[in-house]
């Protein structure tokens, strides 16, 4: 029988992955049941793969010396169990996903032996849960978007039932994205004690293995882009002042983005509110003529053209998701699969910079790491601290978003230090 999956997801490229806006569910005041032992009978038929993260720094309990800990635990357990490369999809730069495949009640053995693993190595780091008898690291199952409204349900009646069997809190992460192709991958992030913990872990997988082992209402394909995973630190910070922000374009996709007549861009425009000026030819000229060195046109410059968006940081999230789209529509167009990326340069005060940066480069090397995007410094020469400074960002959707987000963070906790300085 074919192995029935909530994730087998392993492209070339190293994708990122943030943390996803939430749909929260809360369980109910009454104790939850009895955890299931997990060996329950008519559950041993077919293999079930069971996907989840674990932060980077606790992967080393899991695996033990020289892997005499997951082998332990596979011996205990009976399921195989193992810790996916770096650059498996769904995988981030603080997170491994650790992969279990087995019968149901040997995955469900598997997951209790390694939660208890990290538990335990959390409390030796000091890890604090977020409330009391809670678990120090909540499950963080990879599920796929085509099943998440199996774990819902109609009116959310699915989930609530999970939720009040296992004595749980449950989070499913949303795509900022309106757009969702096949593959698209959400986080199901369980919280409670390590018994409701697991106790959840099976009934959501048991739920599962009873869609997916039905042909007719399992919906699955496996994802094709590390872009459809999406994040918290990604989505709109509702408020805040205007930006003036700008998107680059390679110039022979900007006609993607004006549409036929102008209709794309007007559409950008009544849609998300924003202030947009696309570069025109002769702007674009008159850059490159500025951007010469030596008389020689500075490559980086002569194929790309800007697109300014002004508005506060939710306008900015909308607009760039909008051309994004577009661009990603092209792409399908013209037949290219590779995952789409985004050039952005991101204004900040030049006031800034030093605490941007950080000592030896250290905090814009964190903001990188933690975003997932490529974060480089743009100064002209002869500028003053009462100028802005360009961020370049660059990466997938999510990634660009989340850096834009921390800076705007940082940005704000700035200016607060200043105004207290100057009361």
């Amino acid at each position: 029988m074919a192995a029935a999956t909530m994730s087998l997801l392993r492209p070339s490229s190293t994708p990122h992955r943030v943390t996803g806006p939430t749909y929260t569910f809360r369980k109910s005041p009454r104790p939850a049941p009895p955890q299931l032992d997990g060996n329950e009978d008519g559950e041993e038929s077919g293999i079930y793969v069971m996907n989840f993260l674990v932060p980077n720094k606790m992967v080393g309990a899991v695996i033990g010396l020289q892997g005499q800990a997951i082998k332990e635990m596979t011996r205990t357990s009976g399921a195989r169990i193992s810790v996916l490369n770096k650059d498996a999809l769904g995988s981030s730069r603080t997170e491994r996903i650790v992969e279990v495949e087995g019968a149901l009640p040997k995955v469900s053995a598997a997951f209790k032996l390694i939660q208890e693993k990290i538990e335990a190595d959390a409390e030796t780091q000091g890890v604090a849960p977020s409330e009391e008898d809670q678990t120090r690291v909540p499950l963080k199952l990879l599920v796929a978007n085509e099943l998440i409204g199996h774990i819902i349900g109609k009116k959310g009646a699915s989930i609530q039932q999970l939720i009040n069997d296992s004595g749980t809190d449950i989070t499913i992460s949303q795509p900022e994205s309106a757009h969702l192709g096949p593959g698209t991958i959400r986080v199901i992030t369980v919280n409670g004690s390590l018994g409701a913990v697991c106790l959840a872990q099976s009934l959501i997988c048991r739920k599962l293995h009873s869609i997916l082992s039905d042909p007719e209402t399992s919906p699955m394909r496996p994802p094709d882009s590390a872009a459809q995973l999406f994040g918290a630190s990604a989505f709109p910070i509702i408020g805040g002042k205007s930006e003036k922000n700008i998107v680059y374009v390679l110039e022979s996709m900007i006609g993607a983005i004006i549409g036929k007549g102008g209709v794309h861009a007007q559409e950008i425009t009544r849609a998300t509110k924003c202030k947009l000026h696309i570069e025109t030819r002769e702007e674009k000229a008159d850059r490159d003529d500025s951007t010469k060195k030596d008389g020689e046109e500075d490559p980086r410059v002569a194929d790309e053209r800007q697109i300014i968006v002004m508005g506060p940081p939710n306008i900015q999230f909308m607009a760039q998701q909008m051309i994004y789209q577009l661009l990603v529509d092209d792409d399908q167009r013209q037949g290219n699969r590779r995952e789409r990326r985004l050039k952005v340069h991101f204004a900040v005060p030049s006031s800034m910079l030093g605490r941007l940066i950080g000592k030896g480069g250290v905090k814009i090397k964190e903001l990188a790491e933690t975003s997932g995007a490529r974060l480089k410094l743009i100064r002209e020469e002869q500028q003053t601290e009462e100028e802005e400074t360009f961020i370049e960002i660059f990466g997938s959707f999510a990634a660009t978003q989340a850096a834009q987000n921390l800076i705007r963070q940082m940005t704000l906790e700035h200016r607060l230090r200043d105004l207290s300085r100057n009361r």
